[in-house]
């Protein structure tokens, strides 16, 4: 019996503090959620989109390029002719999406979708139908700072690759 006179009495000791302290520790909480949802709205990356004109047959191969592993493997190393079109800096922020002409009368936009807790973005790529406004979700990457490639959009007797670049490349892991 006096055992459960006392698990009564810490019950009701716990019950009080835990209702005492829980306004407290939620306002907190709730007041920090606005700050945080201020901060991911405000937050801002650099990119850079570059627009390559590729070639099946042999040609310039731009030497900028020759550096990008990416572009090292299949199917990009299918290309023997790579030109260097434009680089086009951008800013990207949640409530900001860039759009950058494309060569051949399209337009290609990038979203910040989300910022990562580990510092990478979630960006979606997005494309507009020639003549149109509407813009068709082409692909959705969590980047990290080193370029992604799309290709496919034809021009001039080749394809148009597109290297997307957000954020800073994490640095190289010291060697020992």
């Amino acid at each position: 019996m006096l055992r459960s006179k006392s698990l009564r009495s810490w019950s009701f000791g716990a019950g009080l503090a835990a209702a005492l302290i829980a306004p407290t520790f939620m306002s907190a909480l709730f007041a920090a959620a606005p700050a945080a949802a201020e901060d991911a709205q405000s937050v801002k990356v650099s990119g850079e989109v570059i627009v390559v004109l590729a070639k099946e047959a042999e040609g310039e191969y731009d030497a900028k390029l020759k550096k990008m592993p990416a572009l090292q493997k299949p199917p990009f190393n299918s290309f023997k002719s790579m030109k260097v079109l434009s680089t086009t800096q951008v800013e990207l922020a949640v409530d900001k999406t860039p759009t950058v002409e494309l060569p051949n009368g399209r337009s290609l936009q990038l979203k910040l979708v989300e910022r990562m807790p580990d510092g990478r973005h979630k960006v979606q790529v997005s494309i507009n139908r020639a003549g149109k406004q509407d813009y068709l979700p082409l692909l959705t990457v969590i980047a990290s700072g080193e370029p992604f490639f799309v290709a496919g959009q034809s021009f001039e007797g080749g394809t148009l690759v597109i290297g997307v670049k957000v954020g800073a490349a994490a640095a190289p892991a010291a060697k020992k």
